[in-house]
């Protein structure tokens, strides 16, 4: 992650590369789509599984600061 501190990167900000979200008709980011489908990727077969052997009794939960950081992990150490 980088903070916007030149004309450069006001530039790239205001002007990025925007994405279609899903099957839903709204435009976001490709950044945040691809953390997003990632994050997405990452848990559904942990999420699958649970339903498969719980089934209706099956519960997760899941602390969104942990996720955000362990994705913000990624983008720092390339």
């Amino acid at each position: 992650m980088q903070a916007t501190d030149s004309l450069a990167s006001w530039r790239a900000n205001l002007f990025f590369e925007l994405r279609k979200f899903g099957e839903m008709d709204v435009l976001v980011h490709r950044g945040i789509y691809e953390a997003a489908k990632g994050i997405y990727d990452q848990f559904m077969p942990e999420i699958m599984e649970q339903l498969q052997r719980f089934g209706d009794k099956a519960r997760q939960s899941f602390n969104l600061l942990a996720i955000l950081l362990e994705e913000a992990s990624h983008f720092w150490s390339t």
